[in-house]
């Protein structure tokens, strides 16, 4: 997509949300830096000196909220503004827009570098943050799977950043980054609410010039597979193993395959009455949950489990054996109950502004242009046979398990 700006134009909601994302592709050592950036974004820049002085400022624009993070779409990695503000009368948004200039475009700067406070303190942030990542054992053992799957590619990376790399990096070190980001990095632009195209087109004609023309295509890699299932175990203080599984496909959001990939996953273990459930857990009793989502934009297939020790092997053998025999052998009832769920997925983004701005995000990445309705209708079309056809592309990569020390 190649326009100023995308609209959501809609009066549905009592707010307007802006987001600006600044769209990398970072190295291993880069990755901490976008994390370091979020933060410092947030609470800072040269007319906003404080974060005391940037909630003073949201609350003078009727209590608007405003954030930043970092999130991962596939390889990409982005750095995502987020400003939600009351709006019940069509409104053009510039004072949201002007506040946003004065975070992106002028931060909080001391001869060449970020201010030595700021810096510090929101560095030291960070890296409590990475620390406390193995507090969440079950999100901690899923991202280190995809970790082991891709490595130091863009998706493999942790956009939380990483303790080592972190460490290193200076005031003026991550100035130099950010502006090699602001002069480079394609930026996207998406507002959505009851507002006024097509003076905030011509704001932004004048205000984003720089940024707003830039392109970025969605490059598609060919998946790359093992000869041999990559196993991995890691020992910690918990009471219950967590078992996570990584499938490849070669699939991407971009392909039409991934409906029925969505499809597949959700009769494989996306509910109580998915075949992970029946088998693993209700016949063999060997775990405590399971279940299996898809990451869209790489066509990875997720399993996770938790498990006792001792019901390892047991466990990835049935995982495995149950795939294999759900390929060729899936009910009209399993497909007609599965699409419901998908389609309650994608229906339910309409009811939330920030999901609608997200699925804008998603559309621009890929370069299409679907809404919610048409993928509720390649979802309703969706065959059995088109379903089978993706099982058969489920290719088993990665096996990472958390045990407990014995």
């Amino acid at each position: 997509m190649n326009n100023i700006a995308q609209f959501f134009n809609t009066n549905k909601f009592k707010t307007a949300l802006i987001t600006i994302a600044i769209r990398t592709k970072p190295e291993y050592d880069e990755v901490s830096k976008n994390a370091l950036l979020a933060k410092i974004f947030s609470v800072s820049c040269d007319k906003y000196r404080t974060k005391r002085d940037i909630m003073e400022r949201l609350e003078n624009m009727k209590g608007a909220v405003f954030d930043v993070s970092v999130i991962k779409k596939g390889d990409e990695h982005i750095i995502l503004f987020y400003m939600e503000t009351l709006c019940i009368e069509q409104s053009n948004l510039f004072e949201e827009f002007e506040f946003l200039r004065e975070i992106i475009y002028k931060p909080f700067v001391n001869e060449n570098k970020f201010d030595i406070y700021v810096f510090d303190r929101e560095k030291n942030r960070l890296l409590n943050e990475i620390k406390s990542k193995r507090d969440n054992m079950n999100e901690y053992a899923i991202d280190r799977c995809v970790e082991e799957m891709y490595g130091h590619e863009g998706f493999g990376l942790d956009c939380t950043g990483y303790l080592r790399s972190t460490e290193k990096i200076t005031s003026s070190e991550l100035f130099d980054y950010y502006k090699y980001i602001i002069k480079n990095c394609p930026f996207e632009i998406i507002v959505s609410g009851n507002v006024n195209e097509e003076e905030i087109k011509n704001y932004l004609r004048g205000n984003f010039s720089d940024v707003i023309f830039r392109k970025s295509n969605f490059n598609k890699k060919n998946e790359k597979y093992r000869d041999k299932i990559n196993e991995v175990t890691e020992v910690a203080d918990i009471k219950q193993g967590k078992l996570c599984m990584g499938f490849k496909t070669g699939i991407t959001f971009k392909d039409k395959e991934i409906i029925p990939l969505l499809i597949f996953s959700e009769i494989l273990g996306g509910s109580a009455d998915s075949r992970l459930f029946a088998s693993v857990r209700e016949k063999e009793g060997l775990c405590y949950y399971i279940n299996s989502f898809v990451y869209k934009f790489k066509g990875v297939v997720m399993v996770q489990a938790g498990i006792d020790i001792e019901s390892y092997d047991k466990t990835v053998e049935t995982i495995e054996t149950t795939i294999k025999d759900m390929i060729n052998n899936i009910t009209d009832d399993e497909i007609k109950s599965a699409k419901k769920s998908v389609i309650k997925y994608f229906i339910d983004k309409k009811d939330s502004i920030p999901l609608i701005c997200d699925s804008i995000l998603d559309n621009i990445i890929i370069d299409e242009n679907y809404s919610i309705d048409d993928y509720v209708k390649m979802i309703d079309n969706c065959t059995k046979n088109e379903i089978t056809k993706v099982g058969k592309k489920i290719k088993p990569d990665t096996v990472y398990f958390i045990s407990g020390r014995e």
